[in-house]
């Protein structure tokens, strides 16, 4: 989706996910995207894959998530 988007509209829907109505209403939420139009700061966790694999995380290890969750 974020690939069709303009650089504006872009960070108008990171900005909905991250601190708007989504954000509020959800715990969790994924985005999944080829885009390298937005911060991948804006996200709390993010997960990078390169052919099938994955080449980089910030997601907390299993005791932490379940804090994270726990809290939420």
């Amino acid at each position: 989706m974020l690939s069709s988007f303009d650089d504006r509209r872009s960070q108008a829907l990171v900005d909905v996910l991250t601190r708007g109505p989504i954000a509020k209403q959800f715990p969790q939420v994924f985005l999944i995207s080829h885009s390298q139009s937005f911060d991948p700061a804006a996200f709390t966790c993010a997960l990078r894959m390169a052919g099938g694999r994955v080449v980089s995380t910030t997601l907390p290890d299993e005791a932490a998530a379940r804090a994270l969750w726990d809290a939420a």
